[in-house]
């Protein structure tokens, strides 16, 4: 039974009014992305609770060698990591479960693997009201969307200079909804596999456009 509850890492404004679970990508630590949160621009009076990937083997990567992964497979995509991904979903929609009870106002978001998985739970498994789901620096996984999660609204922002995860598997895979109101889809020409500081610009931004306040 998988279990990366103990090493959640958590922000906690002095005024709570939304709420953000954030997955890290592969081999990350969350204390990493626990500098970036508190350097960048962020949505105000938001907690943040970063989840650890649990431990283990992951796409391409000799099964020797064990790090924090949410998906656990080789090449193929779409057969292995998407079966790992049943699991590892439930788990993190218990962990929304948990934070929607405290805060309804909740996004789901995530780095790399960590996109993806988010993607998945937010689409695939989660019934919550997300207010939305947060990809960044990974392509959208082949799934079938349930009708009642079309509407929830997307932000993708992808680096064209990534050397991890090519940009063309992104373009390729919002090809059939990039231009949908609900989805923001940003290539960034000037980024690689790694976060900047006008991705948070746009992504304060887009996140205030989802709870509806107009001023930045």
């Amino acid at each position: 039974m998988l279990d990366f509850r103990k090493d959640d890492i958590i922000i906690q404004p002095s005024v709570h009014k939304h709420t953000l679970v954030f997955l890290p990508g592969w081999s990350r630590s969350a204390h990493k992305d626990l500098n970036i949160f508190k350097t960048v621009p962020f949505l105000e009076n938001t907690k943040i609770r970063i989840i650890q990937p649990p431990h283990g083997p992951s796409m391409g990567i000799p099964f020797s060698q064990i790090q924090p992964a949410w998906i656990n497979g080789i090449e193929d995509v779409p057969i292995t990591a998407l079966f790992h991904l049943n699991e590892i979903a439930k788990l993190i929609d218990e962990i929304l479960q948990e934070e929607y009870d405290l805060c309804n106002s909740l996004f789901l978001g995530g780095f790399s693997q960590g996109g993806g998985a988010a993607f998945y739970t937010g689409i695939n498994v989660c019934t919550l009201p997300l207010k939305g789901i947060i990809i960044l620096s990974y392509f959208i996984f082949p799934i079938r969307w349930k009708k009642d999660r079309k509407n929830i609204p997307l932000f993708i922002y992808h680096g064209t200079k990534d050397e991890i995860i090519p940009f063309h598997l992104n373009e390729i895979s919002v090809e059939g909804f990039k231009n949908r109101s609900t989805c923001y889809y940003c290539a960034d020409k000037n980024l690689g596999h790694t976060y900047n500081w006008k991705e948070f610009l746009e992504l304060k931004k887009w996140m205030r456009s989802c709870l509806e306040i107009e001023k930045l």
